[in-house]
């Protein structure tokens, strides 16, 4: 998904590994409005790295695969 919004391109790959930060500028009416995007693991082994980047955070988007189940139960 990231990809997707960053490049305009959707690219099937695997999970990520540690983490991964984009810039995308995104028009409000008249407001031009700079996001940082960071990817990061979902993997139980990076929930302590991860945490660090959720610090004055103003949104989320949680993603998972919707045909795998145990990936919604773990999110």
């Amino acid at each position: 998904m990231l990809k997707r919004l960053t490049t305009n391109s959707f690219l099937q790959s695997e999970a990520t590994v540690g983490v991964e930060f984009h810039s995308f500028l995104l028009r409000v009416e008249d407001r031009l409005i700079k996001l940082h995007i960071w990817d990061t693991a979902g993997q139980e082994n990076f929930r302590s790295v991860t945490k660090v980047f959720y610090r004055q955070t103003h949104a989320v988007l949680l993603c998972f695969p919707i045909n795998n189940r145990d990936s919604f139960n773990n999110l």
